[in-house]
């Protein structure tokens, strides 16, 4: 068993890198195509130029 001490401490990291690794950007991947239909309208495209400066990030 994990002392609580510790896994508070676990816990707290893992909510922190959930919750700052959206600020640069986010990608949404689904192998569902129902569900690739329903997401494509939702996000905003990106151009090429944009795609490669955040790849490059």
């Amino acid at each position: 068993m994990i002392p609580a001490v510790v896994s508070g401490r676990v816990l707290r990291n893992v909510y922190k890198v959930l919750l700052t690794r959206g600020m640069i950007g986010t990608l949404i991947f689904s192998t569902d195509p129902e569900t690739q239909t329903f997401i494509r309208p939702l996000l905003p495209r990106l151009s090429e130029a944009q795609r490669i400066a955040a790849a490059a990030r």
